[in-house]
């Protein structure tokens, strides 16, 4: 018998009863290792950019050589009742993304949008650009001559009702 297979082989699981000769050749024992060419992908799926020269098993698995087809939230267009998620995913589940991985209810600006030295621009209820409300969308710097730093921003909004 074949002690060791060389590197592009594994031993075959059924070895023959009898070789041909008082040694077994390698190739009456062994068998070669799978490559990716010899695999399909199927949907869903495509060939990886960087394949290993070999597999592991003289059959290849799927994961060796074939990585998910992810959607992206670029492509996914939001209905008129939603907008774009904030923090979207890199990669959706599927091969398409579902509505609710990159969309959502717009946020709607409030006092806790704004920082120090910033008010909510209206009191109207306000949507966002996304689900999140920044600064940007929501609030207006107060010069720092008419803040005083003791006057909480609940005391300013009060006072322009």
């Amino acid at each position: 018998r074949v002690r060791d297979c060389p590197e592009d082989s594994v031993l075959k699981a059924m070895f023959p009863e009898y070789c041909n000769g008082t040694v077994c050749r390698a190739q009456e024992c062994c068998e070669p290792l799978g490559v990716c060419n010899d695999i399909d992908c199927g949907y869903g799926y495509t060939r990886k950019f960087e394949l290993p020269a070999l597999c592991a098993e003289t059959r290849c698995f799927r994961w060796e050589c074939c990585e998910r087809i992810r959607g992206s939230c670029a492509a996914t267009q939001c209905d008129e009742w939603h907008v774009p998620r904030a923090g979207r995913p890199e990669a959706c589940d599927g091969v398409f993304c579902a509505q609710a991985e990159c969309c959502g209810l717009p946020g709607v600006c409030d006092r806790h949008v704004c920082g120090q030295g910033f008010v909510v621009r209206t009191l109207e209820k306000v949507n966002c650009s996304t689900t999140e409300c920044s600064q940007e969308e929501c609030c207006d710097q107060v010069p720092p001559d008419e803040l005083p730093a003791a006057v909480p921003q609940e005391v300013l909004i009060g006072a322009f009702v």
